[in-house]
C-alpha cells in the first residue's frame, strides 16, 4: 500500500500534464487517508530514491527537471553525488530549472564547493531572480564558497555590469565566505570609500561583524556620517549597523540621538533601540531616551519604557507617557511582554517594569 501511495506521488510531482498531476494527488491522497486510519498523524513520505531522480533531471519537461532537483535536496548531503548534474542544470535553458539547481546545490555545504564558480557565473550573467539567488547561496555556502571571493572583488569595480541591488549586497557576502580571507579584507576597507553610500555602509557593517578591530575607526566614521544622510534609507541602514556594534564612539552616540528625533517613525524606532546598547554606561544615553518617551507615536514611547525598565529610577519617570489605553498593571505587563510588531521586549522587561511601577 505504502508504496502504490509513494509511487502515485512521484507520478503528480513529476507529470508533464498539470491536469494528471493533479487527480492522480487527489486519488493519492484519499487512499492514503483511508489506509492510515482516522487520527493517526500523517507521516512524511520518504524522498524518492537517488537513483530515479537523477534521469529526471534530464527530462524534456522543464517542470519535471525542476521538480526532480528540488526533490533531491530532501537527501541532504548524500545528494553531492549529483554535484556534476547539478552544475549543468545551472546552464539551464529554464530559469525555474537553474533556481532549483541553485536551491539543492544551497543545501549541500561542503559537497558544493565543485559548483562554486559555477554559482558565481550565475551571478554574473544571469538574470535578476537567479543572480539574486546565486548571490544568497554562496552566503550559505559561508566559507565552502571563499572561491568566490576574487570574482566578487571583481564584480565591484566601476566597469562591473552587476545591478544596483547585488553590488550592495555583495560586502555582507564577503564578510560570510572570506572571514578568513586578507584579500575579502581589504577589499571591505576600499569599500568604505565607495561612491554608493549603502555600500559604504554594508562595508562597515561587515568588518564590524569580522572584528578588524583595526578598521573601526574608519568604519565609525562612514556609519557617523551616514547617520546624517539625506536619505532615509541610508540613515535607516546606518542606524540597524549601530544595532550590531557592542560599544559606540561618540559621534555616532551623538547622532543617535538625533535620529531619536527624526521625521520617520520607522528610523526613531530603531533608533531608540540602538540606545539600548549606549545606555548601559552612558547616562547622556538614558537622558535621550528618557526624553524619547515623549514621542507622538506610541510603538516609540512604549519601546522606551521597556528599554528604561532596566533603569528604575528613569522607568518611573518614562511610564507616565504610555497611553491611557493601560489601565491596569496586567495591561502594562502584556504591552512589555509582547512589545509592539514584533520588537525585542521580553517578560523579564516587562517584570522589571512592574517593579519600578510599584516602587
Amino acid at each position: 500500500m505504502t508504496n502504490t501511495i509513494t509511487g502515485a506521488k512521484a507520478i503528480a510531482r513529476c507529470s508533464g500534464t498539470l491536469l494528471l498531476g493533479f487527480l492522480v494527488t487527489v486519488i493519492a491522497g484519499a487512499f492514503e487517508h483511508a489506509s492510515s486510519g482516522e487520527g493517526e498523524p500523517e507521516q512524511k513520505s520518504a524522498p524518492a530514491p537517488l537513483h530515479e531522480l537523477v534521469p529526471l533531471m534530464n527530462s524534456p519537461n522543464p517542470r519535471v527537471r525542476a521538480d526532480a532537483i528540488i526533490e533531491l535536496a530532501r537527501h541532504g548531503r548524500e545528494a553531492g553525488v549529483a554535484v556534476p548534474q547539478l552544475r549543468l542544470a545551472l546552464e539551464d535553458t529554464s530559469s525555474l530549472v537553474r533556481i532549483a539547481s541553485l536551491y539543492t546545490l544551497s543545501n549541500l555545504q561542503q559537497e558544493a564547493k565543485p559548483a562554486v564558480l559555477d554559482i558565481v557565473k550565475c551571478l554574473m550573467k544571469d538574470s535578476s531572480p537567479v543572480s539574486n539567488r546565486a548571490l544568497n547561496v554562496l552566503a550559505e555556502l559561508g566559507e565552502h564558497a571563499e572561491e568566490a571571493v576574487p570574482h566578487l572583488i571583481a564584480g565591484m569595480q566601476p566597469d562591473s555590469m552587476l545591478g544596483v541591488t547585488i553590488r550592495r549586497e555583495i560586502p555582507m557576502v564577503l564578510a560570510r565566505i572570506g572571514k578568513g580571507n586578507r584579500d575579502a579584507h581589504a577589499a571591505l576597507v576600499r569599500l568604505l570609500d565607495d561612491l554608493d553610500e549603502i555600500v559604504q555602509i554594508n562595508a562597515a557593517r561587515s568588518l564590524f561583524n569580522l572584528k578588524l578591530q583595526k578598521q573601526d575607526s574608519r568604519a565609525n566614521g562612514v556609519i557617523a556620517k551616514a547617520l546624517k544622510s539625506k536619505d532615509a534609507d541610508g540613515r535607516r541602514l546606518a542606524v540597524r549597523a549601530c544595532r550590531e556594534l557592542q560599544t559606540f564612539a561618540g559621534e555616532i552616540e551623538n547622532q543617535l540621538i538625533v535620529a531619536t528625533k527624526d521625521n520617520d517613525r520607522d528610523l526613531r524606532h530603531e533608533a531608540v533601540e540602538a540606545l539600548r546598547i549606549a545606555a548601559r554606561s552612558s547616562i547622556k544615553a538614558r537622558a535621550a531616551l528618557l526624553e524619547a518617551a515623549d514621542d507622538s507615536d506610541w510603538f516609540v514611547r512604549a519601546t522606551v519604557v521597556a528599554i528604561l525598565a532596566e533603569y528604575p529610577d528613569y522607568a518611573k519617570q518614562a511610564i507616565p507617557t504610555l497611553p491611557g489605553s493601560y489601565v491596569t498593571m496586567t495591561d502594562l505587563f502584556v504591552s512589555a511582554r509582547r512589545g509592539p510588531c514584533g520588537s525585542s521586549m521580553g517578560p523579564i522587561r516587562g517584570r522589571a517594569l512592574l517593579s519600578s511601577r510599584r516602587n
